[in-house]
């Protein structure tokens, strides 16, 4: 008896979409060794930790543009190295095609795609509109524009607003573990533009083609996974012989440790280079837009004036280098992460971490003190945490019940 689909999983009841995926997922069994679930906990966060569990971010320099056929138009990008080995794959599975040896098929085509996409511009998009209602409110109430003398009280307010309007993700780490796929690691390569959520497509063009299981081993025999959920999709087995050989090979890497150190960075580096160039680029908007404050003076004899005061320039390029408020920014990183990850701290659990990490950054440095910040969210965030995959593919971390901390900035 055939298996049959309804269509896309989002036009579904809970129901029904819940019974499409049970039956769904039975028809993967037999290949259960060379694919990958990132629904599984455990798995959602694949190439976005390191093997301390921090999290990272891939390193945009190493990207390089996948071969494609004549007819692709659209460039294509990976890590250098599995840009390499999806291209050994694609030779061998296209000579095996053509010798006869795997069934040609009409569905699965081995040209790349769909690659590494930069979440550079949608971060940006975010910065923007958040910065935007908050500077609409410092124009419109004098109150809160007397708040913003300069960049120091303008980290401040911005932060608390930041805090206690649960805007999240802030940080470049929040917004990449949270907002991102497994595309945005540089690990994975699609085949195909088929939309994810329609189980059919999955089921009629790929699960059931002839060439589905020679394309499975060829993908596994040059070190990729298939995605149990888009099987279009090829990720890159880290642990696989293959892949740990080629590295080794061709880069000098004989361990993970090492091959994170090389393609990627610990994203709470990223996070406080972001961090200080939007908050000076957003008090500068302040100062530009808005140069002066009034400030309300009672005189000796009992009378009241209103001064004007100009706000101060800061100039970005001094306050990208400058170490006068490498605390504050630990600061500020501490309390935004805390309030992403939805930590249950009170204020004296908050004073005591960030005394850490000032601690931290006056024995060792800057480093030692954004690991330590590092160390209270990482992967062990896991524990406390679901996942639902959205339209476009992305992991949202959706935190599970929990008391919200009464910590302020």
């Amino acid at each position: 008896m055939a298996i049959t689909f309804k269509g896309k999983n989002n036009k579904l009841s809970s129901s029904d979409a819940f019974k499409e995926k049970e039956k769904y997922n039975k028809l993967f069994l037999m290949f259960s060794r060379g694919m990958i679930d990132l629904w599984k906990p455990g798995n959602h966060l694949y190439g976005k930790v390191d093997t301390m569990g921090n999290y990272i971010m891939p390193i945009e320099e190493y990207m390089s543009p996948v071969r494609t056929g004549p007819l692709k138009k659209k460039t294509v990008f990976a890590l250098s190295f599995v840009k390499e080995m999806y291209e050994d794959f694609s030779n061998f599975f296209q000579e095996r095609v053509v010798s006869g040896i795997i069934p040609r098929s009409k569905n699965i085509i081995v040209e790349p795609a769909k690659g590494w996409t930069s979440l550079r511009i949608p971060f940006h998009n975010v910065q923007q509109k958040t910065f935007d209602r908050y500077f609409t409110t410092v124009r419109l109430d004098n109150k809160e524009a007397v708040k913003v003398r300069d960049l120091d009280s303008f980290i401040e307010s911005y932060t608390r607003h930041l805090g206690e309007n649960n805007i999240t993700p802030f940080t470049k780490t929040g917004h990449f573990t949270g907002n991102s796929s497994v595309l945005n690691t540089g690990l994975a390569i699609e085949i195909s533009d088929d939309p994810y959520d329609d189980d059919r497509i999955k089921y009629q063009k790929f699960i059931t083609d002839p060439s589905f299981k020679d394309y499975v081993l060829a993908a596994n025999k040059f070190g990729f996974y298939v995605d149990k959920n888009i099987p279009w999709r090829l990720i890159v087995n880290l642990d696989s012989p293959y892949t740990k050989e080629y590295l080794q090979t061709f880069y000098s890497i004989n361990n993970k440790k090492k091959l994170f150190e090389t393609f990627f960075v610990n994203s709470v580096n990223q996070d406080i280079d972001s961090i200080k160039y939007y908050y000076t680029a957003f008090y500068n908007k302040i100062q530009k837009e808005i140069p002066s404050y009034s400030l309300l003076e009672k005189r000796e004899n009992g009378t009241t004036c209103t001064r004007r005061i100009n706000r101060p320039l800061i100039i970005p390029e001094d306050e990208m280098i400058s170490e006068s408020r490498y605390s504050t920014w630990v600061r500020v990183i501490l309390y935004l992460r805390a309030k992403e990850a939805k930590k249950s701290w009170d204020q004296n659990k908050f004073e005591k971490v960030y005394e850490e990490c000032v601690s931290q950054l006056q024995r060792f440095g800057l480093n030692k003190a954004l690991e330590h910040v590092s160390m209270y969210f990482g992967n062990k965030m896991q524990a406390s945490a679901s996942y639902v995959l959205t339209k476009d593919n992305s992991h949202s971390i959706i935190e599970t019940s929990r008391t919200p901390g009464s910590f302020r900035f």
